[in-house]
């Protein structure tokens, strides 16, 4: 499951930069570092949640897309979260490098995050 919420990670970044957005990205087996806009990093990571995986690096916004994560975790919507099991997401503000992210996953694969808050 990892390798298909990766593909579409991957195949969403090269749509990103197919259309001319300032974007930039290497993939480090589960981890893909992105920069957006010149100045704005993430780190998209595809591993559950936990204190090795979560970094006090407050320049780097951490986005973790994972196949079931703990719900208790995505109910304090502390961090950027997509659970693709349940297909629903929690976060405390989008990072702009998503903005488009939702459209894409429902257009392309027919995945429609809802948000916590209805879950």
């Amino acid at each position: 499951m990892v390798s298909l919420i990766k593909e579409i990670t991957i195949n969403y970044l090269n749509m990103l930069k197919s259309k001319n957005i300032s974007l930039d990205f290497t993939i480090d087996y589960d981890v893909i570092n992105v920069t957006y806009q010149k100045n704005k990093k993430y780190k998209i990571l595809f591993s559950e949640i936990n204190s090795d995986t979560i970094s006090v690096n407050n320049e780097i916004t951490q986005i973790h897309f994972y196949y079931d994560f703990d719900i208790n975790i995505l109910k304090i919507k502390k961090y950027v979260c997509y659970d693709f099991k349940r297909i629903i997401k929690s976060y405390p503000k989008l990072p702009g490098v998503l903005n488009k992210f939702d459209d894409y996953a429902f257009g392309y694969y027919g995945l429609k995050f809802m948000d916590m808050d209805y879950f």
